[in-house]
């Protein structure tokens, strides 16, 4: 049980998840996720900017942001009085400096430092707090020189919609978001193989699941996206189609959901085959798990900064 803290509040600075198709975003999707599991937690909590709604996430609320929404301007609404030298503002670690002036930070590493850009030259590297998304990030992190304060990996899966319809298959689906890393092998996809990444950058989560639902196999070349397993969810065999290291590496870095329902490399397809009927409990683990870190965050902020 947490403690009863009455003073710190957490701003979410979410300026990447303004778009109405939050879901193109995996960390704009993250944000939202913590956001969420810190109000459910009990913490005063707030979002830096106008937000969208995601599918299976309670929707957002006027009184969940910091400033007024744009719909109000020139109606005399005002931002809320929040004092900023009481205020812990989380900034996804592609974020740089300190926008909102908050007295208190956190990088949350969804991703290493210096991998999308050099922000990281920017931050206050003694008082900032680094916490990360997955133990890979961490390991990295680290072999760079950071400092890495705790884990933070709040996880939503939505199982209502992301499931095996029953449809008939066939075919493959894939997606090339990011471009492999450097050195990675690669798994050449099958004649006819249909590009979804239209869907996947600018669909609703319902019409996504109904598209993996059409699909045998489902190709990312992105090895740490949550399509992978949003396509498992849906009964595709899901395959990594570029490796960047040993499967072994790949399955203990990640969280431990990632180890059901997924081939890392076309090769490794029967592994994902056999385990696809264990991910819908891996899963649910997994946000209990995520929960968790979610409360040692806030305690571990609370005795740090209060």
């Amino acid at each position: 049980m947490l403690e009863n803290y009455t003073k710190v509040k957490y701003i979410v600075y979410n300026e990447s998840a303004s778009g109405k198709r939050i879901f193109q975003c995996g960390g704009c999707f993250a944000l939202a996720v913590l956001f969420k599991s810190l109000k459910e937690l009990g913490a005063e909590v707030y979002l830096s900017h106008r937000a969208f709604n995601v599918s299976g996430l309670p929707p957002y609320e006027e009184e969940d942001f910091m400033l007024p929404s744009p719909e109000s301007i020139g109606t005399g609404a005002k931002a809320k009085n929040i004092d900023l030298n009481e205020c812990i503002t989380i900034y996804p670690e592609v974020t740089p400096e300190n926008p909102v002036g908050s007295k208190y930070v956190v990088r949350w590493l969804l991703h290493y430092p210096g991998y999308f850009n050099e922000h990281h030259t920017t931050w206050d590297k003694e008082n900032d707090l680094l916490f990360s998304y997955q133990g890979w990030i961490a390991e990295k992190s680290k072999e760079l020189g950071f400092r890495i304060d705790g884990p933070l990996s709040p996880v939503h899966f939505d199982q209502e919609v992301f499931k095996d319809y029953g449809n008939p298959r066939s075919g493959t689906s894939f997606v090339k978001k990011k471009p492999p890393l450097e050195g990675s092998k690669t798994d050449k996809l099958p004649e006819g193989a249909h590009d979804i990444s239209n869907i996947t950058s600018n669909g609703l989560p319902s019409q996504l699941a109904e598209e993996l639902n059409k699909y045998e196999d489902f190709y990312s070349y992105d090895e740490n996206t949550i399509l992978s397993l949003l396509a498992a969810l849906c009964g595709c065999n899901s395959i990594i189609a570029s490796q960047s290291g040993t499967k072994e590496s790949f399955y203990e870095e990640r969280l431990d959901c990632w180890k059901y329902g997924i081939a890392y490399g076309a090769k490794e397809l029967d592994h994902a085959k056999n385990t696809r009927h264990l991910l819908k409990d891996a899963i649910a683990k997994e946000q209990e798990k995520g929960l968790s870190t979610v409360k040692d965050f806030m305690n571990f902020t609370h005795s740090k900064f209060n």
